[in-house]
């Protein structure tokens, strides 16, 4: 309440990290009613959960992706992307499916499931038998 009647930034690191997801997009709705935030008072929050990439609660100015490529951790918005060098993320994108599909980054596919086989593996010749 005192960041919204001053009209401050309100920084929160993982914010869905303890409160319940429809109370967020609450929060954020609030924010952007000017009956509500009067004095332009500027939410940032940071998230690993892609159910707010949400076309109905952002713009995509005000979406930022942040990916990281050889120490360093370079930020950018859905505005400025361009998918493969290639035009803009359109409006009536599916941004969820998009993102889980890697095509704005910030997605390395690790490959879990082979890693996993190989450490097996690994045990396996180390102890010259099966682990189980």
């Amino acid at each position: 309440m005192e960041v919204l009647k001053k009209g401050k930034t309100l920084v929160i690191d993982e914010m869905d990290s303890s409160i319940h997801p429809e109370l967020i997009i609450e929060i954020v709705r609030a924010f952007h009613d000017g009956e509500v935030n009067r004095n332009n008072t500027q939410l940032i929050f940071n998230t690993h959960n892609p159910i707010y990439l949400d076309r109905h609660l952002f713009r995509r100015e005000e979406i930022k992706i942040v990916e990281r490529k050889d120490n360093a951790s370079p930020l950018y918005s859905l505005d400025s992307f361009k998918a493969n060098g290639v035009g803009d993320v359109r409006s009536n994108e599916d941004l969820i499916k998009n993102y889980m599909k890697g095509k704005y980054g910030a997605i390395e596919r690790f490959g879990f499931v082979n890693a996993l086989k190989g450490w097996i593996k690994e045990g396996e010749s180390e102890d010259g038998k099966k682990a189980k």
